[in-house]
């Protein structure tokens, strides 16, 4: 029998590659990661964000390389000794949101709900996936690309099953469902 010991570290508005320095508490955050993984040396870590917004004002400054910082804070952990990391890339962004999306433009018209579509999909989110993908990563760094597993060349997918109620893709923009996270290797 294997054991596994997790440590989340997670909090709403703060980038993980935040350079916003008026927001204090997101610097105490970071700076504690950036301890810990020097502390722990841990085998594994697995880095998410909303990566379009983490990359623009006011969690990163106008004008600066994102994708460089990006790679210095890789870096950062792989020094302190990160021995392998996991980068989550941007999950397709719905904008309105996408159940609202649904009811809008399908529901209330009484049109049949496409189980993919690109339609209210957000491109810059799908252009991050591009960037963050061809990004030259160091060894033992792997992008896992979240568009890959939800969009086609037909579109995103709206729903993973029939049941519109439990079988909806994500409840917001972007934050999957339970049967979303189930979906999504």
């Amino acid at each position: 029998s294997s054991r596994i010991n997790f440590l989340q570290v997670s909090t709403g508005y703060c980038e993980p590659t935040s350079d916003d320095d008026k927001d204090v508490t997101c610097q105490r955050i970071n700076d504690m990661v950036s301890h810990k993984i020097s502390e722990i040396k841990p085998d594994l870590i697995i880095m998410n964000a909303y990566w379009v917004g983490a990359s623009r004002p006011p969690y990163f400054s106008d004008g600066k390389d994102y994708f460089a910082i990006l790679l210095k804070k890789i870096m950062d952990m792989k020094r302190r000794g990160a021995k392998k990391i996991i980068i989550v890339g941007e999950i397709p962004v719905w904008m309105p949101m996408l159940p609202m999306q649904l009811s809008n433009k399908y529901l209330r018209n009484n049109l049949p709900i496409p189980t993919r579509t690109f339609d209210g999909v957000d491109s810059d989110s799908l252009a991050m996936d591009a960037r963050m993908r061809s990004l030259e990563y160091p060894a033992d760094v792997v992008y896992v690309s979240v568009k890959d597993a939800l969009c086609n060349t037909s579109g995103c997918l709206t729903m993973v099953g029939p049941d519109l109620e439990n079988d909806i893709v994500v409840w917001d923009y972007g934050h999957l469902t339970v049967a979303g996270a189930k979906y999504v290797p």
